[in-house]
């Protein structure tokens, strides 16, 4: 059988499932789950990402994670990775520790959010753990009800009116099972028809848009740069952020497709710096700064 596609887009939550290899522990002592949790929050707030719920269990582990500017499978490939060799190297262990691979499920934000972080918190209770899921120390349920150390708890608080409404929903269907998953082209959401529509709708739309505007060479960029901004040399390495410099990340990002780090090359500033001043951007900005380029690359065309 195919594996699921992975959709994914900045403001997409997902339903994060990591396991062991053939059942067996990814946690051997408390330690452990402090460093996972720890650097997770850490690779999350490095890449605009957010944590809004998790449930360490000793063979695996549920994240419920908002993608940020940086796609999630870049950040939990990192993440991950770091992880095992961390572990491997204090077990005195080698080879594989997780999964084959781990899965990911798109969860609508509007009417299922609520239901799967219940779901992810109600885990050490459906494993006979416990009778009390706030007794478990390794779920944000007891951040969310105590301090927040990892998670966002603004989304989820925002639909109760006190701590204790937002606590006694876990408490009212306890057997509640897992969320349905609509399956259609090999993709996994918690999600009605509608979700799934619209899914597909992104998905299209990104396709024809992906075919229509190949990627182009950043001396394309620099020549439009010194043409219309007379910029001759490329360096705000002595400057505050201009406009001159949100251009010229704009279109190496969006038009060339550089990776951060060929961005930071080239603007000789730093890539945590390009990519605040790329995420900071309002969005109408943004937009006018491709439309104005592509009207003189059209023009240069046909010239």
């Amino acid at each position: 059988m195919a594996r699921p596609i992975r959709i994914d887009f900045e403001g997409a939550i997902h339903h994060v499932i990591i396991k062991g290899i053939e059942g067996s522990n990814i946690f051997y002592s408390p330690e452990d789950k402090i460093f996972f949790l720890e650097n997770l929050r850490n690779f999350a707030n490095s890449h605009g990402a957010k944590i809004y719920g998790y449930c360490l269990m000793d063979n695996h582990a549920h994240l419920l994670i908002e993608t940020g500017f940086t796609p999630l499978s870049k950040i939990l490939q990192k993440f991950l990775t770091r992880y095992v060799q961390w572990f491997n190297k204090k077990w005195d262990r080698w080879g594989h520790l997780l999964g084959d691979r781990y899965k990911s499920i798109l969860v609508d934000k509007k009417s299922y959010f609520l239901v799967v972080l219940r779901y992810i918190h109600l885990n050490p209770v459906k494993a006979k753990i416990t009778d009390n899921p706030l007794s478990y120390r390794w779920s944000s349920l007891k951040e969310y009800m105590e301090k927040p150390v990892h998670i966002d708890p603004s989304l989820a608080l925002s639909y109760f009116y006190s701590k204790e409404e937002f606590y006694d929903f876990h408490l009212m269907d306890m057997e509640e099972p897992p969320v349905m998953r609509v399956k259609s082209q090999n993709i996994l959401i918690y999600g009605d028809s509608a979700t799934m529509n619209d899914v597909l709708s992104r998905m299209n739309k990104e396709r024809r848009e992906a075919k229509i505007r190949k990627p182009i060479e950043p001396d394309e960029v620099i020549l439009y740069m010194n043409k219309n901004f007379g910029l001759k040399e490329i360096s705000f390495k002595k400057h505050k952020p201009s406009y001159e410099r949100k251009v010229l990340v704009v279109l190496l990002r969006d038009r060339c497709h550089l990776t951060w780090k060929k961005i930071s090359e080239i603007t000789k500033t730093s890539k945590h710096s390009n990519i605040l001043l790329y995420k900071r951007l309002p969005e109408k900005e943004h937009k006018k700064i491709l439309e104005v380029f592509d009207e003189w690359k059209m023009l240069l065309v046909n010239d």
